[in-house]
């Protein structure tokens, strides 16, 4: 039997292999690399030749998600399972809320319970020389010649790269793929993955080594401390550190012996890693051992399999995300905020930027996909997040001033939606007058204050009227046409009388004359003098 024949018969009935017929596999997984980020997935900045080749060799899937955090991520792959059942999901302390018990990094043995099965440990109970994930620092991927079958995994996260290949790119405008040192890094992680193949075909073994590449989640695309956002997920929307498809979607390469190249859409995960790389490796575990399923039959041709897919983060990120969950099932897609159990609701097939909730005309829909969240959290014993009691939201400075940033509001009602991305930062798609803002801050002097609001408004869309109130002390104000919702200009709008602790300011339109009540960055409020 050839090795095409061998891997076509083991996919398809769960032929057993022989050593020599089993295939080797190197797996490949980016930290901080979109699915966008590529030039075989639309991006026209990023150069990425070697990667752009292996695609055309390979099955390559347009839909395919990780959990949009490193470390859970890794926890998927390796073990097939989804990352909640372990509370291996990142946090970040001193946020309104406390992190649950986490696992955080690829380091997992010892860390798991005993009967999970681990992808590396699994295929060298199954004859492989198996080394455990390898963090790469810079962008040397080495096989150190090993002994078929083997099977060799690296995890490639940031590094330095050379001030000469930086500047080969220019910087692009906000809003668009443009960081040259983001660009500079993603070469050289290019240059290595096709090292990697020139070193597979020089031993000739390229035609019996399955290769796959993956990533961790979606690209950042917000500043986090840096001067300029790494990348730009358009058209999904957000990235890193968010559920929406921008933070989720990953690329997903698997060029394989007998596995012809084809484009196959449709939702795929991390936990279908493993259980797939064992089916195709000959090695026999129990089904029930994951979440996942292989995916064997569909890389030759087979159906996706009908299910649904969940992605849980019940943590604040980094990036701006707020504790939530998501879930997929066919076209239609379900976030649940935790912070409010607001539901958004997006048909991913006319709508895969996320643009527009339609929870409002699909109850239904929600209501079943919520139950099955619900359903998901309990089968897995999923770890909800829990309130800080020491938490002070949006606390006065020296001077007193409280500023309430556009991200520390809560939203309510079906568009109005916080914009992280850097040449944004605000509350926009205010186009439903019945839509409403609120932040929480905290007062350690009562008394008046002076109501500043940094608010922009496109031409034409100018005299919305929109009440500002703290318990009974209520305010109503103008909004100025500036020329452009990115048009920002700090405008005092009246006083309010705040009382001692923690308050609520809300903002309510009232009227909307234009396509939109304004954008909104920020509200600051000042001790009335």
């Amino acid at each position: 039997m050839t090795r095409r024949l061998a891997a076509v018969a083991f996919a398809l009935c769960a032929t057993t292999l022989t050593a020599a017929e089993k295939p080797n596999v190197v797996l490949i997984v980016f930290d901080d690399v979109g699915q966008r980020d590529l030039g075989c997935y639309g991006s026209t900045y990023h150069k990425t030749p070697h990667l752009d080749a292996l695609a055309k060799q390979s099955v390559r899937f347009t839909e395919a998600t990780s959990t949009g955090t490193a470390g859970s991520s890794v926890v998927a792959i390796m073990t097939g399972r989804e990352s909640a059942r372990y509370g291996a999901t990142d946090a970040s302390p001193g946020l309104p809320s406390r992190p649950a018990d986490r696992l955080v990094g690829p380091k997992l043995t010892g860390l798991l319970p005993a009967d999970v099965v681990l992808l590396p440990a699994a295929l060298r109970a199954g004859g492989y020389d198996a080394q455990d994930i390898t963090e790469v620092q810079g962008v040397r991927f080495d096989l150190a010649s090993p002994k078929p079958p083997f099977y060799r995994s690296f995890r490639s996260l940031p590094q330095d790269v050379s001030p000469e290949v930086v500047a080969k790119y220019r910087p692009g405008k906000p809003g668009t793929q443009g960081n040259p040192a983001n660009a500079a890094r993603l070469e050289a992680l290019d240059d290595a993955v096709g090292r990697m193949l020139e070193a597979l075909d020089d031993l000739k073994l390229a035609d019996n080594t399955i290769v796959v590449v993956t990533g961790t989640g979606g690209g950042v695309c917000t500043l986090n401390g840096q001067p300029q956002p790494p990348t730009f997920n358009g058209p999904f929307r957000e990235g890193k550190g968010w559920l929406y498809e921008g933070g989720l979607r990953v690329p997903l390469l698997v060029r394989a012996p007998g596995v012809k190249p084809a484009v196959v859409a449709g939702a795929v995960d991390a936990i279908d890693l493993a259980p797939t790389l064992l089916d195709l490796c000959g090695v026999k575990t129990d089904a029930k051992a994951f979440d996942g399923v292989s995916l064997a039959k569909v890389l030759h041709g087979g159906a996706l399999p009908a299910r649904s897919l969940v992605h849980f983060f019940p943590h604040y990120s980094r990036e701006g995300g707020k504790p939530g969950a998501a879930i997929r099932r066919g076209d239609w897609k379900l976030l649940v905020d935790y912070e409010t159990d607001r539901g958004e609701l997006f048909n991913l097939k006319t709508d895969p930027g996320e643009g527009r909730n339609v929870a409002a005309e699909n109850a239904k829909v929600v209501t079943e996909l919520r139950g099955e969240i619900d359903a998901w959290i309990k089968s897995r014993g999923a770890k909800l997040p829990t309130p800080n009691p020491d938490y002070r939201p949006n606390p006065p400075d020296k001077d007193g001033v409280i500023t309430m940033h556009a991200r520390s509001a809560t939203v309510s009602g079906g568009q109005l939606r916080y914009e992280p991305l850097p040449h944004k930062n605000t509350l926009g798609y205010w186009v439903r007058v019945e839509d409403t803002a609120a932040f929480d801050f905290t007062v350690v002097t009562p008394g008046a204050y002076t109501v500043e609001v940094l608010q922009g408004c496109g031409k034409g869309s100018g005299g919305s009227e929109v009440e500002v109130s703290v318990g009974a002390s209520k305010l109503t104000f103008t909004v100025k046409d500036t020329g452009g919702f990115q048009a920002f200009e700090r405008r005092a709008v009246g006083t309010l009388t705040v009382e001692k602790g923690k308050q609520t300011l809300t903002v309510t339109p009232r009227k909307k004359p234009g396509v939109a009540v304004m954008d909104l960055r920020e509200v600051v409020l000042r001790p009335a003098k």
